[in-house]
């Protein structure tokens, strides 16, 4: 390209830097010298850049910028967690009790390290190649600006409450996609632009989570990985099995010297940001880069993106997209390719089970569509199912002690029973949301999601129209958008979970399907109108794209918080127990210091009143709290992890209704006195709002024996 010049980088040399900075970091903070954030910074690099930076050396592959970075930290992630895994079973073996320390996880990594800059040295490619435009852009430096901005408009409203900086910004990103609509920003500026939202987003919208994390939530086995300092294959529990979630954030926190809080909040951080961009390079390799950059858009507006956040989905969901970048480039050798589709696949798998079991499903759903079509494709779909198969059964039965083969069978056998229930609101978690009167603000969003349904639907049919007019010949991205249109069945079926997450998933592949869609639509509305042919015109192909935007827009402002904060600031703050959403769990400081008090202090086998809202899940730092039982164990490995004690929730209508009993306690959190809301199921299934200060008499009969100011917790002798 004109203007670009050709930079190569030694990886040898850049690897080495960052391997003796690590020691130095370590050293001196071993002596008592710390440098604030300097092996933070050096050890994230170690650890995201350079293991990939080397096994894309080791390939012997030349990508551009871009792409160097997106596959360099998806190897590097795998190598890392996979290397830690691998040390840990092996010391373990020769009777090593904490074979995750830091200093045998730095040696191992290093020894790796050293390995590979070894053999690239000697086989590899030394230099790694990209280019680059060294013109300075206004743009470029407006980017940086906003995102730098934008971290400042964050903090201000996690740690002090000011939101109008927040909903300034978003209502600006709100207009990006107009820019890209109008084709005046520059198609080669659109990787740091996506780049520049996604940081922005990530701070506007999850500030508190990245700022002042607050407890480990699904993660909670991460914690106890880190405290116990060792990783039981054969530990009996779902996560255990899940390698990313759980031993990657311990060996994060452990080198980087920091809270594994922390340490989970960098990882969320990291992918969400990069996401947006692997998925937009997915998309350039069968749209031109203007659809390509509002479909990333769509899927970084999409309002459940926060699923990302260091969570099980995030890494399956990152690793999908990295799969797919990889099928997808022609850039990839076959051999290479092979090489890269395993290993992320596998990383797939020890991600998230439900997604790796619903991946499996797509695979094999591709290769009917893939013999249905009777098209051959560079990757042998079948084959490749099989072993997707193979891998997935040999890792679950291997660890956990087959727990995620058992949940699975189990999963199964229980949305194949409910079959009868199919299209009942009551059995279905999207199809009850649907049915469900929500806000303003989010009814609006439930449309808009609905809506964005129908046009990638519209689509996929336009899709298979024109392949059966035309004769024409399914790609690979074809044959998987059909795949993982088919998909969006499974949102309807009984028993579902995790609705918001699948959605996720198969927008990964369909998100362009939705411009397609929507374009068909206008299309045939000029058609109607102005009798013109069915392609749209320059003109209308613009104008589709300007529409398009629209919607991205009021996808973001709405789905986002931004018009709910806003009309709630206008009006005045105020609490309706009618709104569904007021029967989720909120995150707080008052409850978390509340639960674990008693965690802590409880003899155990204790006996709790909560209301509904509470007794389904509690939520502590170490984790989250169901029914009174944590979501991580107690004990890891023969070791005492925790000293709390687990207790039995109890509905608090049964005490309501006179049903006390002694020796009980009785929990009210931050929703039930801020609020003066309690949320009680009955008999019928039906949700019954009460208020607390009409039952405060009762409760005050009882010893008071915790108080914060806003949880309080009684005891009933």
């Amino acid at each position: 390209m004109n203007g670009e010049k050709e930079v190569s980088v030694d990886v040898l040399k850049l690897s080495l830097a960052f391997q003796f900075s690590l020691l130095s970091a370590i050293g001196l903070e071993s002596i008592g010298i710390h440098i604030p954030l300097f092996r933070e910074l050096v050890a994230t690099i170690y650890l995201t850049i350079i293991p990939g930076l080397l096994t894309l050396g080791l390939l012997k592959k030349k990508l551009d910028l871009t792409k160097t970075v997106l596959f360099s930290i998806g190897m590097s992630f795998a190598i890392v967690t996979f290397v830690s895994a691998f040390i840990n079973v092996f010391l373990a073996s020769f009777g090593f009790e904490r074979p995750l320390s830091e200093r045998i996880l730095f040696i191992s990594l290093s020894i790796v390290i050293l390995l590979l800059l070894i053999i690239c040295y000697l086989k590899g490619e030394r230099y790694l190649s990209f280019s680059y435009n060294p013109s300075f852009s206004p743009a470029t430096l407006l980017l940086a600006l906003f995102s730098f901005i934008s971290i400042i408009a964050s903090y201000e409203s996690s740690f002090y409450g000011r939101d109008f900086l927040v909903l300034l910004f978003l209502g600006m990103i709100a207009l990006i996609p107009f820019v890209i609509s109008s084709g005046k920003f520059p198609e080669r500026l659109y990787p740091p632009l996506i780049l520049s939202i996604s940081i922005s987003l990530a701070f506007l919208r999850y500030g508190r989570f990245l700022f002042k994390p607050t407890s480990f939530g699904e993660n909670g086995l991460a914690g106890v990985i880190k405290l116990a300092g060792i990783w039981i294959p054969n530990f009996a529990s779902t996560h255990n099995s899940l390698l990313y979630p759980t031993l990657l954030p311990s060996v994060f926190s452990t080198l980087l010297g920091i809270d594994t809080l922390c340490g989970i909040a960098v990882i969320g951080f990291l992918i969400s940001i990069f996401l947006p961009l692997i998925i937009y390079e997915i998309y350039t390799t069968l749209f031109d880069r203007k659809v390509a950059a509002l479909a990333s858009f769509l899927f970084l507006f999409y309002p459940f993106y926060h699923y990302l956040l260091g969570s099980r989905d995030g890494f399956a969901i990152f690793f999908l997209a990295l799969f797919f970048l990889t099928l997808f480039s022609e850039e990839m050798t076959p051999a290479t390719r092979n090489i890269l589709l395993i290993v992320f696949a596998f990383s797939i798998i020890v991600s998230h089970y439900g997604n790796a079991y619903f991946f499996m499903l797509l695979l094999f759903v591709a290769a009917a569509v893939a013999f249905i079509s009777r098209e051959k494709t560079d990757l042998s779909i079948p084959a490749f199912c099989f072993l997707y198969f193979a891998l997935t059964l040999t890792w679950y039965i291997y660890t956990s002690s087959s727990v995620n083969v058992k949940w699975a069978i189990g999963y199964g056998k229980n949305v194949y029973d409910h079959l009868s229930e199919f299209l009942t609101a009551e059995s279905s978690a999207a199809l009850k949301a649907m049915a469900t009167t929500w806000s303003f603000a989010q009814e609006v969003t439930k449309y808009l999601i609905i809506a964005n349904s129908l046009f990638i639907a519209l689509g996929i049919i336009e899709l298979m129209y024109l392949a059966i007019r035309n004769g024409k010949h399914l790609d690979e991205y074809s044959i998987f958008a059909i795949a993982f249109s088919l998909g969006l069945i499974i949102l309807i079926l009984p028993r579902i979970m995790g609705a918001p997450r699948v959605y996720l998933t198969l927008l990964v592949i369909l998100s362009p399907f939705s411009f397609l869609g929507f374009s068909l639509l206008l299309r045939s509305f000029y058609r109607i109108l102005a009798r013109k042919g069915s392609y749209l015109l320059k003109e209308e192909q613009k104008r589709a794209t300007i529409l398009f935007s629209v919607f991205l827009s009021l996808l973001l402002i709405f789905g986002s918080g931004f018009v709910s904060t806003v009309v709630s600031k206008v009006n005045g703050e105020t609490f309706d127990p009618r709104d569904p959403a007021r029967w989720f769990p909120s995150l707080n400081e008052y409850d978390i210091a509340a639960t674990e008090w008693f965690l802590h202090c409880n003899g155990g086998g204790k006996k709790m009143y909560l209301d509904s809202i509470l007794s389904g899940e509690m939520v502590i730092r170490e984790g989250e709290i169901d029914s009174g039982y944590p979501n991580f164990p107690l004990e890891y490995g023969g070791v005492r992890v925790y000293e709390m004690e687990p207790f039995t929730a109890l509905p608090i209508k049964d005490y309501l209704d006179g049903k006390k009993i002694e020796d009980a306690y009785i929990y009210l959190g931050y929703h039930n006195t801020v609020y003066d809301f309690m949320g009680v199921v009955n008999e019928a299934g039906e949700r019954i709002p009460l208020k607390t200060s009409d039952y405060m008499h009762s409760f005050e009969k009882n010893s008071r024996i915790y108080d914060n100011t806003r949880t309080l917790i009684y005891y009933i002798s």
